[in-house]
């Protein structure tokens, strides 16, 4: 795979790009794509066998499981961001390893249903809080120490809202790019269905072929006997 394809796979809407403007119309629609989220994962990913939860989006990336956990941990922390910025002067936030949590046991092996109902209650309050935020309000800040750079809260909702997007991509990508990996025919329905097709198929050669047998004896015997006929 070339870094072009990989890049696709990365990024498959896009890398987030900052607005050059935040009208109220824009601030709304990124509220409310962060506000319908939650049922977007769990609509594309609730029915997924654990095979499928466990297979990585690229070559090299995060299995299904571990993104759905990370959205959960970094859409925390987007949380307690907002409310920082609200009630302290531009203060120095706490960064976190995202690579290190998402290697941790429960990002790792934890069934999906308790984090998606954490994206739940969670995005109902980052929505109540966003929509309740004054014009003064969107322009408060924090310093991310990673590269010592100023966020406001409106920028925090256009990136969180391309973070969900980001992400569920990699899983709607996933499931409609490399269904092989996805199809689990471990279950016992699948596995009658291709016993019976792969026994449709034995006979059905098997028939040509001894089709094919009677009609060369068939000539044999014609040749042989080209006065040979036949009696009711």
């Amino acid at each position: 795979m070339n870094e072009l394809d990989l890049e696709k796979l990365k990024y498959p809407i896009g890398k987030f790009s900052v607005p050059s403007s935040y009208s109220q119309e824009y601030i709304a629609d990124k509220i409310e794509e962060i506000a319908t989220f939650p049922e977007k994962l769990k609509l594309e990913t609730i029915n997924l066998s654990n095979e499928q939860l466990d297979t990585p989006y690229r070559p090299g990336g995060w299995t299904v499981r571990q993104v759905i956990h990370h959205c959960a941990e970094s859409h925390m922390n987007c949380f307690i961001r907002i409310k920082w910025a609200l009630t302290e002067n531009n203060p120095v936030i706490k960064a976190y390893d995202e690579v290190l949590w998402s290697e941790l046991p429960d990002n790792l092996k934890m069934p999906i249903e308790p984090t998606l109902t954490l994206l739940d209650g969670l995005h109902s309050r980052i929505v109540y809080i966003m929509k309740n935020l004054s014009e003064n309000d969107l322009e408060k800040s924090f310093i991310h120490p990673e590269n010592n750079s100023e966020y406001k809260i409106k920028q925090l909702i256009a990136l969180y809202s391309w973070h969900g997007n980001h992400h569920l991509a990699h899983i709607t990508s996933l499931k409609k790019y490399k269904t092989v990996y996805l199809e689990n025919y471990s279950n016992y329905d699948n596995g009658i269905y291709i016993w019976l097709f792969q026994i449709t198929v034995f006979f059905f050669f098997a028939h040509l072929f001894v089709d094919g047998i009677l009609d060369v004896l068939a000539h044999k015997r014609q040749l042989l006997h080209p006065c040979a006929v036949t009696h009711p």
